[in-house]
């Protein structure tokens, strides 16, 4: 007997908060940006910051790096950025908001992923298990309480699928269409990644058409021409954020966000960049063994046509296929960006959805076949989160290699309040940080904007930013600065060290007095 929404959701709710707390989501909520990938993070946590400081303006997001444009970027979507802003306005300035708020949307995100496993098997147990396989993969484990937009992309995606197959499972409604282009929509302009789910279902229109989605040569899909509109106006929608994105950063001279696709040049770097990817990122993706499963599963996955859900079977096959040349199209970011696969796990979950559909559906005789998937299925989740929950914990672990912290964040508390009592120096000011190997990371944890050097910056660059920006002061975490770059024009003179920081005030006048004297 099917169970009710709301028995649903309770059930779900009642395992879902337990297993998140072991898995040590809310051990970390409160965290400030670290671990893999912490500029990625920073980049996309000082939006919120800079909407709470600077003006809640959500059409002209700013990054604390002002070398262009004075901050003013064009990004993705930058729906939670805002919303962690106005929860800063509501509960107090916290980056705990920031990864509750992500986490929120995940967590119904899966709950949709549950609930469309349960269109199709009909028993709470099976999806249950089913979920949590899913579900249970250190990189969307770790990025689900986090700053870097994907999980919050993939929530949505996950969310308006599940409105389509409520439209396939039970009376068509309009209000699924239009959840379905909202949802949707928002997806896609967080990161467009999400639009192969839109292709799929277009796909799958014209599939119906051909009324092959359908065992007795039938059509599935009611109202076509409605949901012709529908992703239509989810395309337009996400699309248009992106072109005013594209015109902040030709406006605004941004680059730190990218919204173009770097291909391999030749087949050697293709290669290489495959290699890269694959002796990383894969078994963080989920176990070996898994991944090897649900890799014979595709390949398998004309074995479920005759006795499986046609439209379940033609779903999996093209978000796939869609997913598999989307990575071999953007193989260089895969290199070094695990968080790229996120929005790509809609297949792992049609791929499982539809084996499920198909062991229940198999005949009596084979089971013994349902009964030693099970079995395995069983083992597969325990050892998926034992595996998930060890990595989650290794992430946020100082000097552990699956840190990979560029700053420790807890050696810039209170440094902020430091900085503003003692020397003045406030967001009004302008600043250099150095060294910082990415944009936004000691800007973040100091809450201030300015200038970042990385000992990559030539000599010129760093005294062309002297000349035409004028900082007023410059804080440091390496003294070899003073070495390896000269500074012509500038003294500087010490005000604070502590913890491997300097705080140094710049001074012009006293530079260009001396050379008026000489």
């Amino acid at each position: 007997m099917k169970q009710s929404s709301k028995k649903l959701f309770f059930i779900f709710a009642l395992l879902w908060l337990p297993i998140c707390y072991s898995l040590g989501i809310f051990e970390h909520m409160p965290e400030k940006p670290m671990s893999v990938h912490q500029g990625a993070q920073c980049d996309r946590a000082c939006i919120a910051q800079n909407y709470y400081y600077e003006g809640m303006r959500f059409f002209h997001p700013e990054v604390n790096e002002v070398i262009a444009g004075n901050g003013y970027v064009g990004c993705e979507f930058p729906l939670m950025n805002y919303a962690a802003a106005v929860c800063y306005k509501l509960f107090g300035y916290h980056d705990f908001w920031y990864r509750f708020l992500m986490f929120v949307v995940v967590s119904f995100g899966i709950f949709s992923a549950f609930r469309i496993l349960y269109f199709y098997t009909s028993k709470i147990w099976l999806s249950l298990l089913c979920t949590g396989l899913f579900f249970f993969s250190p990189i969307l484990v770790f990025y689900s309480a986090n700053f870097v937009p994907d999980a919050a992309s993939l929530g949505f995606m996950l969310v308006a699928w599940f409105y389509f197959f409520k439209d396939i499972h039970e009376p068509p409604d309009k209000k699924n269409r239009i959840f379905f282009c909202l949802f949707s929509a928002i997806a896609i302009a967080i990161k467009i990644t999400s639009v192969i789910g839109i292709i799929v279902l277009g796909i799958l229109l014209l599939l119906d058409k051909l009324k092959w989605l359908h065992k007795n040569k039938l059509c599935l899909i009611t109202n076509k021409k409605y949901w012709w509109l529908t992703l239509t106006t989810s395309v337009l929608l996400a699309f248009s954020w992106y072109v005013y994105s594209d015109y902040l950063n030709h406006q605004y001279n941004s680059q730190y966000f990218m919204m173009s696709a770097p291909l391999a040049p030749d087949i050697a770097q293709f290669k290489e960049a495959f290699n890269i990817y694959w002796s990383n990122w894969p078994q963080e993706t989920y176990l070996p063994l898994v991944l090897a499963a649900f890799g014979a599963m595709f390949i398998l996955l004309p074995v479920t046509y005759k006795r499986g859900d046609r439209l379940l079977f033609w779903t999996t096959l093209f978000y796939g296929l869609g997913s598999l040349a989307f990575m071999a199209i953007m193989i260089m970011q895969f290199r070094y960006h695990d968080y790229y696969i996120i929005t790509l796990l809609p297949s792992i979950l049609f791929l499982i959805t539809t084996w499920a559909y198909w062991l229940q559906n198999a005949g009596r005789q084979f089971w013994w076949i349902r009964i030693s998937v099970v079995l395995i299925l069983i083992v597969a989740v325990y050892e998926s989160r034992k595996q998930t929950a060890k990595r989650e914990t290794e992430r946020f672990t100082f000097g552990n290699y699956w840190d990979q912290s560029f700053q420790q964040p807890e050696d810039y508390k209170n440094i902020d309040k430091l900085l503003s009592s003692k020397f003045g120096i406030t967001r009004q000011s302008r600043v250099i940080t150095a060294y910082d190997a990415n944009p936004n990371n000691m800007l973040y944890f100091l809450n201030l904007r300015g200038y970042r050097i990385s000992k990559d910056h030539p000599t010129d660059f760093v005294n062309w930013i002297y000349s035409n920006h004028r900082p007023t002061h410059l804080i440091l975490t390496d003294t070899s600065y003073f070495t390896d770059h000269p500074i012509n024009i500038a003294g500087h003179t010490l005000l604070y060290k502590n913890k491997g920081f300097g705080v140094y005030r710049i001074d012009y006048k006293s530079v260009e007095a001396d050379s008026t004297a000489r």
